[in-house]
């Protein structure tokens, strides 16, 4: 069974289907068919060697184990309905695919990873709502001031969407200023600038700042707590010592003459 337990195992096997993935052009539909039900049958005794040792209660315990097995599954039951047809393959192909997903569960500390991102995503959710904000404000701003001079980056609410995501993220801020810059008036290439330059500071560096810097405190906020609990561990050992310390210069005291 350590065939079908080891990590080391499991991750050469991933590895190796990814690999084969990439050369599915090389191969002949029997061979790419071939490698897609050696793929399915190995995870599927994987999992079921895995029920066996963990006992069932053990194994659905982990979110992992239930996505792997919603995965085996499923892919199982749509070769069963639909046979090996053309879809079929592609269902195979993808699940193939999906299984490089397994590799997070071979990480170090992957538990404590993922608990950190979500409590990462649900303290942003204030800065989130806040950019939000901003980015409606700002594209209907935008295609109310410059929708009739510059169509292709203002035209419709949409499209101004569109650009003041890409100020934001700071990808190609400068195409608005420069396509106003073509037309030869300069109110507006001096208008246009100065909104791009606003949207840029507000949303592009401070929003997006201040949201990188939530997200990545609450990451680390498990080894601050883990810092927090040594640190009052110590603190109570001191008070325990100093209270010994004071204990025993009272009774020297008391025994003296």
């Amino acid at each position: 069974m350590k065939l079908f337990t080891a990590p080391k195992v499991v991750l050469s096997v991933i590895f190796l289907t990814v690999l084969l993935a990439f050369m599915d052009h090389l191969l002949t539909p029997f061979w790419v068919e071939s490698i897609s039900w050696i793929v399915l049958i190995y995870f599927t005794l994987e999992v079921a060697c895995k029920i066996y040792l963990e006992g069932w209660r053990t194994y659905a315990n982990s979110w992992g184990n239930r996505a792997d097995l919603f995965i085996i599954a499923a892919s199982l039951l749509w070769v069963l309905v639909h046979g090996m047809g053309e879809g079929s393959l592609a269902f195979l192909r993808m699940f193939r695919f999906l299984s490089m997903v397994r590799i997070l569960k071979l990480m170090p500390d992957t538990a404590q990873m993922v608990r950190g991102v979500l409590r990462a995503i649900k303290a942003s959710r204030a800065i989130v709502i806040l950019l939000g904000i901003q980015l409606v404000f700002f594209s209907l701003l935008g295609f109310t001031l410059f929708g009739q001079p510059l169509p292709e980056f203002f035209g419709t609410p949409l499209k101004s969407l569109n650009t003041i995501f890409s100020v934001f993220t700071v990808e190609n801020w400068a195409a608005a200023p420069e396509a106003a810059s073509l037309l030869g008036q300069p109110w507006l290439y001096y208008g246009v600038n100065s909104f791009v330059i606003l949207v840029l500071v507000i949303g592009g560096f401070i929003s997006l700042s201040l949201a990188n810097a939530i997200f990545v405190d609450e990451m680390a906020s498990d080894n601050n707590d883990d810092v927090k609990a040594q640190l009052l561990l110590l603190k109570q050992d001191n008070q325990a010592m100093q209270t010994q310390l004071e204990e025993i210069l009272f009774t020297l005291k008391s025994s003296k003459p």
